[in-house]
Parts: structure tokens; C-alpha cells; sequence
């Protein structure tokens, strides 16, 4: 299937010119289940165009879900859920490229300098070989230049907010980033 020369009302095809980006947030509670120890993954994705004047972009997509075993360590939870995330960003990838060629590669943002050490292939210590190979398909996406990984401050990770309880100030943050008004501040038309 090849992309479309023109749109639906006939003129040619151009999805407002310019570079879209997907760009992904994922973060761990490690062990947090009382169950059964397994961690929770969040992750949320924004499409992002160079137009826009939010910073992330529009979200287009969030999770959140116990990861399906258990990690042996914080590296591992936090490997786990930028690998799932980054699967969906390739897919959605494949998706926007067909839409708009000249897509920049997604880029895939965690709060843990181990991963991401791990996942660049410079971190493998002792303490990592018990890391499963399958979980380094994040290292495999940065080579063939299909995704860019990038460290974020975990007080700038909103992807925090599907693991875990917010403070007031961090949930309001998160809450603006999310293109989320806060109801109080919405006056009805039936009050004039």
C-alpha cells in the first residue's frame, strides 16, 4: 500500500509539512505489588509536530499494567517497561511514516541511568547478566536508528503518574502536561 498523492478533497497530500515525532515516557514502581512482588509500568505517548506549542506534544496513548515476571532488580522493571514501550512507539512509528515520510525516528524517554546505561550496551556489569536478552531489544532500535533514548528527570517523568500516588504539586504538573483542565477552573455558560 503506498501513501496517498492526494487527500480526500483532492488536493495533494501534505500533513502540514514540517516533522512529526513521537515521543514516549515510561516509568516502574518497582516490586510494587504486594501480591506477587511483580512491578507496575506506565507509559504514556505524544505526538509531537513542530507547530505545536506544548512542549511534549498531544497524548495520544497511555498505559499501565503489571509487568509479566519479576524483575530481580530496579534496572531490569525499568529495562522492561521502555522495551514495551518501545515496541508500541515502532508500530505507531511504521504507522506515522506511512502518513508523514518525513517523521523524525521516536524517541523513548526513562528516569533510570542503569537502564539506559544497559540499554546503550555500556552499563552490562555483574549485577546486570541476570537481565534476560530479550529485554535488549531497546539496543537493537538505537543501532538500526528506529528509536533514540534519552534520559528525563524522574520530576519531569509523566509516565510517574500511572505507577504510583501523586503529590498536589506533581499530579497538577502532570495533569497541565496532559493538556488536562483542572474542573475548577471551568465556569458554566448557565452561570452568566
Amino acid at each position: 500500500m503506498e501513501r496517498p498523492e492526494y487527500d480526500a478533497q483532492g488536493n495533494p497530500f501534505n500533513p502540514r509539512g514540517g516533522r512529526y515525532t513521537l515521543i514516549g515516557m515510561s516509568d516502574t514502581d518497582y516490586a510494587s505489588r504486594k501480591t506477587d512482588r511483580k512491578s507496575i509500568s506506565g507509559s504514556i505517548i505524544y505526538l509531537s509536530h513542530s507547530t505545536l506549542s506544548n512542549s511534549n506534544g498531544i497524548p495520544i496513548a497511555a498505559r499501565t499494567n503489571a509487568q509479566q515476571t519479576i524483575a530481580q532488580s530496579s534496572n531490569e522493571s525499568e529495562l522492561v517497561a521502555g522495551n514495551a514501550l518501545a515496541k508500541r512507539l515502532v508500530f505507531l512509528n511504521n504507522i506515522l511514516k506511512f502518513i508523514a515520510p518525513n517523521s523524525t525516528p521516536a524517541k523513548l524517554f526513562m528516569d533510570n541511568e542503569g537502564a539506559i546505561s544497559i540499554a546503550h550496551g555500556v552499563g552490562r556489569t555483574k549485577r546486570s547478566k541476570h537481565i534476560e536478552v530479550k529485554h535488549f531489544y531497546i539496543r537493537e532500535l538505537i543501532k538500526n536508528n528506529k528509536l533514540t533514548l534519552h534520559s528525563i528527570n524522574t520530576h519531569d517523568n509523566v509516565a510517574d503518574a500511572m505507577t504510583k500516588s501523586l503529590g498536589k504539586i506533581k499530579f497538577r504538573k502532570f495533569r497541565e502536561s496532559l493538556g488536562i483542565k483542572d474542573p475548577n477552573d471551568f465556569t458554566s455558560s448557565y452561570d452568566h
